[in-house]
């Protein structure tokens, strides 16, 4: 799998729901349709939805965290519940991920082998994950992307 392109990103904010763990039981897919509920108590910046992950460096092995949430510029307060995760400014390779929800853990690993074929290393703990209208519930023409920071 490569990278389908490159993209500069400056900074922003996402503005959402965090999960701490291991998705053993698809708990982020619960939270997504949680937030999905929610949405109009964000001041929403952008048409698209993100997911956060950040590694956790003295977490046991497959924890970590997940910010789902949309991009936001201004707001007064946060929601109850929520929270908001800044997104350094960072170059990042981008891939797509078609389809289902089941072969994402087989996207993840082909992404992981990609970076350590390149000689790549992932910066600053964390990737993101942008869905964008393309994103149909992870039906067969589904597509949402992976930002990966590099350098």
């Amino acid at each position: 799998m490569e990278p389908i392109k490159y993209a500069d990103l400056p900074a922003f904010k996402v503005m959402g729901l965090k999960y701490h763990g291991d998705n053993a039981h698809q708990e982020i897919s619960q939270m997504w349709g949680e937030l999905n509920k929610r949405a109009k108590e964000i001041p929403i910046k952008g048409e698209c939805a993100y997911g956060v992950c950040t590694m956790l460096k003295d977490a046991p092995p497959g924890v970590f965290e997940y910010v789902a949430g949309f991009k936001v510029e201004n707001y007064d307060k946060i929601p109850d519940g929520m929270v908001v995760v800044d997104v350094p400014a960072n170059h990042y390779a981008v891939f797509a991920h078609h389809g289902s929800l089941e072969t994402l853990k087989a996207t993840y690993e082909h992404i992981i082998h990609w970076i350590h074929r390149a000689a790549l290393t992932p910066q600053s703990g964390y990737d993101m994950e942008v869905y964008t209208d393309e994103f149909k519930d992870f039906a067969p023409d589904s597509v949402f992307y992976i930002y990966e920071p590099t350098k």
